[in-house]
């Protein structure tokens, strides 16, 4: 179940509870961000590859109904119904089966769901926790159109800030999530999304290869899955059918050829495309536009973009959690635009976050070196 990166890899363990689907969209590549960086770290830590039960061991799945049937009541004085106990069951085993010990670190690239259970779990082993939302979930809209149920967000964010007040250290993906953390009294430090480095490569390839060619369409790219993304696109696409742009605008990405109806003149709806097709894509663009409607996390295709030497028009709440950038213009209101898209775009300089990775990976090596020495004392 865990890959052991070295014969003494007992101190770090990286996991997600929940597996990823595909390959290439952005929570995928910010997993592999943080991977990398732990591996960077502690080159000997621990990579657990999260699983389903149906397709566990029948070993596992034994220990998995007898660690929740063991522990369906309560554990350190948590009330726990049916799900979360089978869901403690699951952490509770790879907990053991990795040996973790009071001394040890778990960076936990958090989900929906898990992160109370697995807090119970390390705490009743004392195994200290770094967690990695990749959203302020609780204030992430899901549905199409988005639907705000205020007593359900409070109850959500009530269990979400619970358990993040009770890690170790929280390091967020993006300003917004850091800020609401901090004003709730939870110490978060921030982590911006960088590609991986295989990732980073084909995009460097795409920035050579745009001194090639023409760019003589605007790429609007994004999930149509994703709520605040689709929400954005369909302001976006309703207010260039009022103000058709003098470029042709192209329309790529999951689930986007729901947005047909939308699109007026001037618009070509290309639908899902492949990792391949969407970075040809990028190579010819004149530039990537992209209109979000709120939400928390940040957005890795920005970050993406700007790597591959693509200019971005964004706004505000798209291009939030984005460094300055001179190929990054940011925008309030969509009306700006009409007088934006007149000048000629700035070609982006390449992102540096060293120095939040270089915080990133001190913070692991030290709260290593407190609990040893906590250990031997």
């Amino acid at each position: 179940m865990a890959d052991r990166a070295g014969d003494t890899g007992r101190r770090v363990l990286f996991t997600r509870l929940w597996p990823w689907f595909g390959n290439a969209h952005g929570g995928v590549q910010r997993s592999l961000q943080i991977a990398e960086l732990v591996k960077r770290a502690v080159p000997n830590a621990i990579f657990n590859n999260p699983q389903y039960l149906r397709e566990s061991s029948l070993r596992f799945r034994g220990r998995v109904l007898w660690e929740s049937a063991r522990q369906l009541r309560t554990i350190v004085g948590e009330r726990l119904g049916p799900r979360d106990a089978i869901f403690l069951g699951v952490i509770s085993g790879l907990l053991a089966d990795n040996g973790l010990s009071p001394q040890d670190v778990v960076v936990f690239d958090a989900d929906r769901t898990n992160g109370k259970v697995l807090v119970a779990a390390a705490k009743k082993r004392g195994t200290q926790v770094i967690a990695m939302p990749q959203n302020f979930e609780s204030l992430y809209p899901v549905d199409w159109p988005p639907k705000f149920d205020l007593d359900q967000m409070l109850k959500m964010m009530r269990r979400e800030v619970g358990w993040l007040s009770r890690v170790r250290r929280v390091w967020a993906i993006g300003t917004l999530d850091q800020e609401l953390l901090n004003l709730f009294g939870v110490s978060s430090r921030l982590l911006p999304y960088q590609p991986p480095a295989n990732r980073r490569d084909e995009l460097l390839v795409v920035r050579r290869q745009r001194a090639e060619v023409p760019h003589d369409y605007i790429l609007v790219m994004g999930s149509a899955a994703n709520s605040p993304t689709r929400t954005g696109m369909v302001e976006l696409l309703r207010f260039l059918r009022a103000h058709p742009a003098e470029m042709p605008i192209v329309v790529a990405g999951y689930g986007t050829e729901k947005l047909v109806p939308e699109a007026g003149p001037g618009v070509q709806v290309l639908g899902q495309q492949s990792d391949a097709q969407l970075r040809t894509l990028l190579t010819g663009a004149h530039l990537l536009w992209i209109h979000q409607g709120p939400m928390t996390g940040a957005l890795t295709r920005i970050s993406e973009g700007l790597v591959a030497g693509v200019p971005i028009l964004a706004n505000r709440w798209a291009a939030r959690s984005v460094a300055p950038n001179r190929g990054l213009t940011a925008y309030d209101g969509l009306e700006e635009t009409r007088e934006l898209l007149k000048h000629a775009p700035n070609v982006p300089t390449v992102p540096d976050i060293s120095r939040y990775e270089e915080e990133f990976m001190a913070d692991i090596r030290l709260l290593l070196d407190r609990s040893s020495q906590s250990m031997e004392g």
